[in-house]
C-alpha cells in the first residue's frame, strides 16, 4: 500500500493492516532507526528506571546501546513490524502484540521511551498511549518527535513516511502536561523535538 493511502485510510484500517504496512517497509529498507543516544542515556542516567517499556523502538538498537552499561531490570520494545532484533541482552523482550501496545497487559513500567514513533499515531491514540501511562504507573518518559515547534505538520511533505499525528510540539506538550507530566529536559535537535518527563509531583 502507497503510504498517502495508507495515511488517508489509517482510522478505519485494522492492526493486521498495519503490521502488514511496516513489514513491507522493514523489506524495503530495514534502516529506520532514528533517535538520540547521548540524550536518551543522559535520561535515563537521571532516572535510573528498573523497567523500560519502549513504543516503536524498530529492532532494538537503543536497548542494545544502553542496557550494557546500566542496571534497568527490563526492557520491553512494543513492535508492529516483526522486524529481526539487534538487541541480544537477556533483558531486553521484542514484544509484536495482536493488539495495540497500549492495550496490552504488559504496557507496565517505570520509564517510557519513544522516538521517532509517537508522530505515526492518531491525536486519539496519543491520548491513549498517555492513559496507559497512567495505568502503568510509569514515572518518567523520553520523547523524541519530528515536529513542528508552531503551526501543523505537513505530512505530505514526508510522502513515504506513515506520520499521522496532526499537533505541533506545543500542542504535544501541553498533551503531556495536562495529563500530570513535567518536562525535565528538552531541546530541538535537527527538526526533533526531544523531551524528558517525570511526574509533576515527583519533578
Amino acid at each position: 500500500m502507497k503510504w498517502a493511502t495508507f495515511r488517508r485510510s489509517y482510522d478505519n484500517l485494522p492492526i493486521e493492516k498495519h503490521q502488514q504496512q511496516y513489514n513491507q517497509l522493514a523489506n524495503e529498507n530495514a534502516n529506520q532507526r532514528r533517535f538520540s543516544e547521548h540524550k536518551a542515556r543522559e535520561f535515563l542516567s537521571r532516572v535510573r528506571p528498573a523497567r523500560v517499556i519502549e513504543l516503536g523502538g524498530w529492532d532494538g538498537e537503543l536497548a542494545s546501546i544502553i542496557l550494557p552499561a546500566s542496571e534497568i531490570e527490563s526492557w520491553f520494545n512494543f513492535e508492529l513490524s516483526s522486524i529481526r532484533p539487534v538487541c541480544d541482552d537477556e533483558r531486553f523482550q521484542q514484544i509484536v502484540s495482536a493488539s495495540w501496545a497500549w492495550d496490552d497487559e504488559r504496557f507496565i513500567g517505570d520509564c517510557f521511551v519513544s522516538s521517532h514513533c509517537l508522530e505515526h499515531l492518531s491525536n486519539t491514540q496519543l491520548w491513549s498511549v498517555l492513559d496507559a501511562l497512567d495505568a502503568g504507573g510509569f514515572t518518567s518518559a523520553f520523547t523524541q518527535v519530528p515536529l513542528p515547534a508552531v503551526g501543523k505538520p505537513d505530512w505530505e511533505q514526508w510522502p513515504n513516511s506513515g506520520h499521522i499525528l496532526d499537533m505541533n510540539a506545543v500542542e504535544f506538550d501541553e498533551a503531556f502536561v495536562s495529563r500530570g507530566w513535567e518536562a525535565v529536559t528538552g531541546e530541538r535537535l535537527h527538526g526533533d523535538h526531544i523531551s524528558g518527563w517525570v511526574r509533576a509531583s515527583a519533578g
